[in-house]
């Protein structure tokens, strides 16, 4: 009986202990977290042209992207897909960013279909994120901006070792699937 009771106490204290330790970091039942204002602008479907740069060669793409909420709107998830036109080469990527709270740091996971993955970290100012990170292929530089027409452009820049100056890499311009039927409607 006495172990019985002491098993009873010892799982209440742990379910009380965890409940609280999850309510000290804002979770629970009920609980809405603060959206980030730019990053919820990026919110939607959004659709893409532009260009890759791989050994100095360019290659016209075209991408798709969809980013949501997730997490009790703690993480904007995005997928995007990128083709090359004409039929070529196509790759998927998964971003997972994050505006740490009272800090306006960004942080991104970015994981994509050919096996890469990678951190990066970076700053937001007005309606301009810039991110950099070091990854398998050398440094990347991010750079995202939304205009006062709803356009969102992208620009990746690179350094390769032994190089040391930054060099395009990815350069894509989009608009709001929504937002472009409904010109196209007008």
């Amino acid at each position: 009986m006495k172990r019985s009771l002491f098993c009873c106490g010892l799982l209440a204290g742990l379910l009380i202990g965890v409940g609280g330790v999850g309510a000290l970091h804002g979770q629970g039942a009920g609980r809405q977290a603060p959206k980030d204002e730019f990053l919820d602008k990026l919110v939607g479907e959004w659709e893409y042209t532009g260009k890759f740069t791989i050994a100095g060669k360019d290659y016209e793409i075209i991408a798709t992207e969809t980013v949501e909420w997730v997490c009790q709107d703690q993480f904007l998830l995005s997928r995007m897909t990128q083709t090359q036109k004409g039929g070529g080469a196509s790759f998927d990527i998964l971003t997972v960013t994050r505006a740490e709270p009272g800090t306006g740091k960004i942080k991104q996971w970015l994981f994509e279909s050919m096996g890469m993955a990678q951190t990066s970290e970076g700053t937001r100012e007005g309606n301009k994120i810039v991110t950099e990170a070091d990854g398998p292929a050398g440094k990347t530089r991010t750079k995202y901006e939304v205009a006062d027409d709803g356009t969102l452009k992208v620009n990746v820049e690179g350094m390769s070792p032994p190089h040391e100056e930054w060099s395009p890499v990815l350069v894509l311009e989009g608009k709001k699937k929504t937002e472009k039927v409904e010109e196209e409607g007008k």
